[in-house]
């Protein structure tokens, strides 16, 4: 074999090795694009800041006549683990300064279980994962985004996520 025919053929494996890499991209991107996140109507959100600017009162409501049970990583419910809000300061973005903690696969006791008309609470400080020392006009914003929750009679399971929202309005303060 002489060396042309052995480039073609290593080029060969090579384009092929890269039409199948990009075939297995686009499947598991559009397989992820097309996880339809649900927005929970049911679920009543209520956000304060109170007292020194930085401290969060997050509440959520179960006003649905089935149990709602939510994964409580990457939300107020696990403060300052992640990324998980947006602040900004005079119309400028604040940079997350919190920890980012990487962990294994969630266990069933990471959630939270709503049973019909209850409430859970949490309180927590902006400063853990923001810089709020400056004074100025702040906008507090959570997206709502669960990464796993269930409805009902359905057991949660953290290997099957299954992407969640909760509206919750916007909070503004001023330092």
């Amino acid at each position: 074999m002489n060396e042309r025919s052995r480039l073609q053929g290593r080029h060969g494996i090579l384009r092929t090795y890269v039409a199948v890499s990009a075939i297995v991209t686009c499947t598991l991107a559009s397989g992820f694009a097309s996880a339809v996140t649900k927005t929970v109507d049911f679920m009543r959100c209520e956000m304060h800041v109170a007292g020194a600017p930085g401290r969060v009162t997050l509440k959520l409501t179960n006003l649905g006549s089935q149990t709602f049970a939510l994964l409580r990583r990457n939300t107020p419910f696990e403060p300052m683990q992640s990324e998980h809000l947006q602040l900004t300061r005079n119309g400028k973005p604040v940079a997350y300064s919190g920890r980012l903690v990487k962990r294994s696969p969630p266990g069933k006791d990471e959630y939270l279980v709503f049973a019909p008309g209850s409430s859970q609470e949490t309180v927590f400080a902006l400063a853990d994962g923001y810089d709020v020392s400056r004074p100025g006009r702040y906008r507090l914003y959570w997206p709502g985004e669960l990464i796993d929750a269930a409805i009902g009679d359905v057991a949660v399971n953290p290997d099957d996520p299954r992407p969640h929202r909760v509206t919750c309005k916007t909070v503004h303060f001023t330092k």
